[in-house]
């Protein structure tokens, strides 16, 4: 009986809010189809040019730093668009100084969003403090250091690998930043 009260009232504003909300839920749907082909492109760009570094020596991503910017803008326009930019902003974040801290504070916001980003977000941090500027790897290492009281275990073995990649990358930043985290 309890169950059955408790599950009424959910489904009667779920279906309300549906009827309501349909055009601009078809809105939002083109939106991410528009923010995901932005994606998609951006993300071609950027491996090209990481392609042309490997292969040719040759350093094009000042030249595509739009590319990057439009990761940036649209990282946050639905679930996919999230889920993808998961994945690409921290593999370039380290090539974009100037827009690694805005990158990182998406990366943040993700994970602090849902909770079916916290692994992926993780992951990305342990990429961003493999390559990031030691501005960035000061935040990433003080965002690191409140994980880590986390309760899920898979993500406290992901946040230590991230702080040891940190670690190996800029020592005396990381250990900088851990002692700062733990003054406040």
């Amino acid at each position: 009986p309890n169950s059955a009260f408790a599950f009424t009232p959910l489904r009667v504003p779920c279906t309300l809010r549906s009827a309501q909300t349909s055009e601009a839920h078809e809105i939002n749907m083109a939106d991410e189809s528009a923010a995901l082909d932005l994606l998609y492109k951006a993300a071609d760009k950027l491996l090209d040019a990481q392609s042309k570094l490997t292969k040719d020596g040759v350093d094009e991503f000042a030249e595509n730093a739009s590319q990057f910017q439009a990761v940036l803008d649209n990282a946050k326009v639905g679930p996919k668009s999230k889920t993808l930019s998961l994945q690409i902003l921290p593999k370039y974040m380290g090539r974009f100084p100037d827009l690694a801290d805005s990158a990182l504070d998406i990366l943040i916001d993700l994970f602090e969003e849902n909770e079916q980003y916290h692994m992926k977000a993780i992951e990305g941090f342990k990429v961003v403090a493999t390559s990031a500027p030691a501005a960035v790897i000061g935040k990433l290492v003080g965002v690191l250091a409140q994980l880590l009281q986390s309760e899920d275990q898979k993500e406290v073995d992901a946040v230590n690998d991230a702080l040891v990649a940190a670690l190996e990358k800029d020592v005396t930043g990381t250990i900088g930043a851990v002692l700062e985290h733990m003054a406040s």
